[in-house]
């Protein structure tokens, strides 16, 4: 969408992985396949959507953001990075593994947190520091087109026991 600011295509994207997780939480009871292609699409949208936040979002907000913000940012950063070594860890795992369902738990509850958090204090924050309209929609299309990059760079990755 043309215009669209940063904010929304964020918020649009935690709205798809927030999908992508009820759609793997319902298929733990379903045939393997189907949760096999469901994590590797959350694992892909996970990988892609945190490296395009911190390289244009964050990057954007962290020179302006006065301390409270900037501490709330490293902090989305440390969860991003706890994110992947979950989603690494899963793909070593086979997807019938109780570690494998405990490890998805926590995924869950920690994007749940990570999520929430962002929409209440990161983003509306960020308004602040991008407040013209045209910087902001600028700033969207370089993240879609740097998350496109970045799930092209993740069917690269080694598919470990689970894939």
């Amino acid at each position: 969408m043309l215009n669209e600011t940063i904010q929304k295509s964020i918020k649009k994207d935690h709205d798809e992985i927030r999908k992508l997780l009820k759609d793997l939480e319902k298929a733990l009871e379903s045939h393997t396949d189907e949760k096999k292609q469901i994590f590797r699409n959350l694992a892909s949208e996970l990988i892609a959507h945190s490296k395009a936040e911190e390289k244009i979002l964050y990057k954007a907000i962290l020179e302006e953001a006065d301390e409270k913000l900037q501490k709330k940012v490293q902090e989305g950063i440390q969860e991003h990075h706890i994110i992947d070594v979950l989603l690494k860890e899963m793909k070593m795992l086979s997807i019938n593994d109780i570690q494998w369902e405990a490890k998805f738990e926590v995924l869950r509850e920690s994007l749940e947190h990570h999520l929430e958090e962002e929409e209440k204090d990161i983003l509306p924050e960020s308004k602040e520091i991008i407040k013209d309209k045209e910087e902001s929609a600028e700033l969207s299309q370089e993240f879609k087109d740097e998350k496109a990059k970045q799930k092209q760079g993740t069917n690269d990755l080694p598919r470990g026991r689970l894939i």
